[in-house]
Parts: C-alpha cells; sequence; structure tokens
C-alpha cells in the first residue's frame, strides 16, 4: 500500500495490548509511511498517552495527534492530518491544519466521526474516522447502540462539499459479537 492509516482504539483497556502489533507492524512497509491518531479507548492507557505515542514511533508509525504532515507522490501532495479523540482527549484542528497549503487536498484522520461537523466547517476535503463499528450489532437495519449523535454509523457522508467515510473497523466494543456490521478494513 501507499499508506497505512489507524483511526484510533488500537487498545481496549489494557496498555500490553499494544505489544501484538510488534510483528505486524514490522511487515507493513508502505511507501509513503504509517499514520495514527488515538481513540477513546487508547485514552484508556492513562492520563498521558506519550508512552502509546511513543511505542507506535519505535515501529514505524508517525502518530498526528492534534498535527499534520505533507505527503508527496508524483510530483504532488496532500496534507494529511489527525485530531486527537473527541471524547476522551483534546482534539484540535487549528494545529492539525497548521502547515497546509491552500492549494494542496487535506485528509484528516479523526477517531470520532462526529467531529466531522468541525472538519467540514473548515473545508477538509476528506474526513477518515471509525469509532462506530458499523453499529456493531444491527437489527432491521438499525443499531439499538449509537457511537455517533449524528447517524454516522459507517460508509459515506457529504456536508457542503466535503466528504467522510466512517469505517467498521476489524474491533468489539462491550459484547464480542457482530450481527449485520462485518468486519472492514477499508482500502
Amino acid at each position: 500500500p501507499d499508506l497505512v492509516l489507524f483511526g484510533g482504539d488500537l487498545i481496549n483497556t489494557r496498555e500490553r495490548e499494544l505489544l501484538l502489533y510488534r510483528k505486524p507492524l514490522a511487515l507493513l512497509l508502505p511507501r509513503l509511511g504509517m499514520f495514527a491518531v488515538p481513540g477513546n479507548h487508547d485514552h484508556f492507557w492513562g492520563p498521558d498517552i506519550g508512552l502509546w505515542a511513543a511505542f507506535l514511533r519505535d515501529h514505524g508509525v508517525s502518530v498526528l495527534h492534534n498535527r499534520g504532515q505533507r505527503v508527496h507522490r508524483d510530483g504532488a501532495s496532500l496534507w494529511l492530518c489527525g485530531v486527537d479523540d473527541l471524547t476522551e482527549g483534546q482534539p484540535d484542528l487549528r494545529a492539525a491544519l497548521a502547515g497546509r497549503r491552500a492549494d494542496e487536498p487535506v485528509v484528516l484522520l479523526s477517531h470520532h466521526p462526529d467531529f466531522f461537523f468541525e472538519a467540514a466547517a473548515v473545508g477538509v476535503d476528506l474526513t477518515l474516522a471509525g469509532h462506530t463499528h458499523g453499529g456493531q450489532i444491527r437489527i432491521a437495519g438499525r443499531a439499538p447502540i449509537h457511537h455517533s449523535r449524528f447517524g454516522y454509523e459507517r460508509g459515506w457522508f457529504q456536508e457542503a462539499g466535503c466528504r467522510l467515510y466512517v469505517g467498521r473497523g476489524v474491533g468489539v466494543t462491550l459484547l464480542p459479537i457482530r450481527i449485520d456490521a462485518p468486519p472492514e478494513i477499508p482500502i
């Protein structure tokens, strides 16, 4: 792949769960890098996610914790940026966008899809989010447990010419099952 993007919640509740990533991260060799943002569960590590970020950096992952980075390919560039988790962290979109050029596309990683309103308000071209597990348990097309106040459960959304994709991810929360919300690694 050109890029590998981790949208947060790399751990569930225990920091030692990160150790499971050692071998898989060593096998990934994307041409343009690996990038991550923290999710709400990553904040369960403790009040300071510095060790979480250090582990990822030590294993080749750039952590976009309220910051951005220019990515170049074939003479073109885009501004890839990320924000902290909306519920457990302190997202700072202004800091994430600092340094971008007005003429380049912006891709934002935000664990929580409800941050899309802020992103669309400043013209972020594409926001990539997760958090919802696609509803995780869907009955008759509806999810009884909501992780988005605005209905951003899975798939594509658009607001003012800006787009949001909410991936279903591969994990679960509370119950170790999925119904009508299969795991997903978007490509």
